[in-house]
């Protein structure tokens, strides 16, 4: 089952064993977002995470603290992707360098492992983004859990439209081979078929303002819970616009091994965006984020986002605080991930 028969636009190479090794070091152009940041997304995506942070909600706070409406973290690869038609273009093509790379056929599944980001600054409604790809790692072929295969290493820089530097991407993915689909799988199946969902509790409120005056290392982070119904990971395709068919096709889930459809890595940035920003107020950004991706949360599954403080600094130009977090599936902890935020010095 191909990748390149469920994602629009996007074909993986193929070619043989070897090949890939060639790619590292290969950029691809640069490609220009075909529209601007704007707030009717962002306020999609912060409310599919149910991020509280009042710059995405609340204009006047956004103008006063930064300028204009930022763009939450974990958006950064949204705006890249294209819509799926166009009057002048028709089917747009999805551009993904690591597509391109040749791999033997039967290394047809692709699946985001782990993510870094370094933010130069707040992304504003109303800029346009362009970013180049760079191939920096390739790895030899790999035995795992979930099958046979290689990771790629692609590493992006981001720009807005007067060529300033906004941020630095670092993403590995895995392609591998999945094995046989189960026999019992077939297209167009009973979509309830196996589904279990939860029921959508109120979120707590954990808006604040960080006083650094009484903060400490070994501090927790307030935490919260995330029930992931079925609805929110539809929820989380549309805010994402990543029509990967794992995320919203229950029988192509289950046929990789998965229980049903599934949350995508960007909720994954957007759930540790939030366990940072929304408790430390509007006047901090993230700097740094980095995301391990190492189990699912499919619909029906509860989470609990949670952290500690491991690090205060407020001897630099800027201060900053970093937050070792853990996103929690039951007792399982599926995502590792550590969140440095930093504010201006008044």
């Amino acid at each position: 089952m191909s990748d390149s028969e469920f994602t629009p636009g996007l074909t993986l190479a193929t070619g043989p064993e070897g090949a890939a090794q060639e790619w590292v070091g290969a950029t691809g152009e640069t490609t220009f977002a075909h529209e601007p940041v704007n707030g009717a997304m962002i306020r999609l995506y912060a409310s599919m995470v149910e991020d509280g942070y009042p710059a995405y909600w609340e204009p006047e706070t956004a103008e006063r603290v930064w300028g204009g409406v930022p763009s939450p973290p974990g958006m950064l690869t949204v705006w890249r992707r294209p819509l799926l038609w166009r009057p002048d273009e028709r089917r747009a093509e999805e551009e993904e360098l690591f597509a391109e790379i040749p791999f033997p056929a039967e290394m047809d599944t692709i699946l985001t492992v782990a993510v870094d980001t370094t933010f130069e600054r707040q992304i504003l409604a109303g800029e346009w983004l362009n970013w180049r790809d760079e191939i920096v790692d390739v790895t030899d072929e790999k035995d795992t859990d979930i099958g046979r295969g290689h990771f790629i290493t692609i590493e992006t820089a981001y720009r807005d439209q007067r060529g300033r530097a906004v941020a630095t991407n670092t993403k590995t993915i895995f392609r591998y081979d999945a094995g046989d689909t189960d026999d019992d799988v077939e297209a167009g199946g009973s979509f309830a078929r196996g589904r279990r969902d939860v029921t959508v509790e109120e979120s707590p409120d954990r808006a604040g303002s960080l006083s650094l005056e009484t903060l400490s290392e070994g501090d927790p982070v307030p935490s919260y819970r995330f029930p992931v119904s079925y609805e929110k990971v539809i929820y989380d395709v549309a805010a994402t616009r990543d029509f990967y068919p794992g995320h919203n096709d229950p029988e192509f889930a289950r046929a990789q091994g998965n229980e049903t459809i599934f949350l995508n890595n960007i909720a994954f940035q957007g759930l540790a965006d939030r366990l940072a920003l929304e408790w430390a107020g509007p006047r901090w950004r993230v700097r740094d984020r980095s995301v391990q991706i190492r189990g699912a949360a499919p619909a029906g599954s509860r989470l609990t986002v949670e952290g500690d403080v491991v690090g205060v600094d407020t001897g630099g130009e800027n201060a900053t605080v970093e937050i070792e977090g853990r996103i929690l599936r039951d007792e399982e902890n599926i995502c590792p991930c550590s969140v440095t935020i930093e504010r201006e010095q008044p």
